[in-house]
């Protein structure tokens, strides 16, 4: 399991675990989905995350959380040894790492928001938003450049695998993202096709974009 060791603020001394179904490590953090009890960072309807840290997006709730006092962590930790979520999927991988890893999270806090919305509501800003989201979704496919990570990995352990390595490998995914390219350049390519036909037409219709599809950002914007 990953764990940053002790020595750090609250919430970086968890352990990385995963929850499927009702299984899940007995004092823990849900972060993005819910389990039944314990300390819960996320968006979703009947979420028990305190008022001063909500926002649109788990990512965006686990990185305020991160920015608070070590008090104010270990007061809502309480006896919590893991941090877990209970689905796989790139707004889970934002919040496990904002909670674990926060120096890079903040550091990469718009590339992670980015990918998010492109995972949970299907809107481009960004190329790299698009990109990481893509990577995380395809992180053990038979196209990504890492797969031989995963040999041998169970379906039910799959989950929890490629979060451990997302969290360890971070950087390789948020600042050397053509790594991966083979895991949405092609995909990319197309949407960016149809999108800019479907904005052109909406255009000469006089109509705004749809707020629930993808966009692309303006071309020669290659920032995070």
């Amino acid at each position: 399991m990953f764990c940053t060791g002790p020595g750090d603020r609250p919430a970086t001394r968890l352990e990385l675990g995963h929850a499927a179904g009702d299984d899940a490590p007995p004092a823990h953090l849900s972060v993005d989905g819910m389990t039944p009890t314990g300390p819960n960072l996320s968006h979703w309807p009947g979420n028990r995350t305190p008022p001063q840290w909500k926002a649109d997006l788990s990512t965006g709730i686990a990185l305020r959380f991160a920015a608070a006092s070590d008090d104010e962590q270990a007061a809502f930790l309480g006896d919590a040894t893991h941090v877990v979520n209970d689905h796989y999927d790139t707004d889970g991988f934002g919040s496990l790492l904002a909670v674990l890893r926060p120096d890079v999270a903040a550091r990469c806090e718009d590339r992670l928001l980015s990918a998010a919305t492109v995972g949970d509501f299907g809107v481009w800003h960004t190329w790299r938003g698009f990109a990481i989201d893509r990577i995380v979704r395809d992180l053990a496919s038979a196209d990504s450049p890492i797969l031989g990570a995963f040999h041998g990995v169970g379906e039910d352990d799959l989950a929890l695998a490629r979060y451990r390595w997302l969290v360890e490998h971070a950087e390789a995914v948020l600042d050397n993202t053509g790594g991966f390219r083979a895991l949405y350049e092609e995909e990319m390519a197309l949407s960016s096709s149809r999108s800019t036909r479907a904005c052109a037409a909406r255009s000469t219709r006089g109509e705004r974009p749809s707020s629930g599809s993808l966009r692309c950002a303006p071309r020669g914007r290659a920032t995070a």
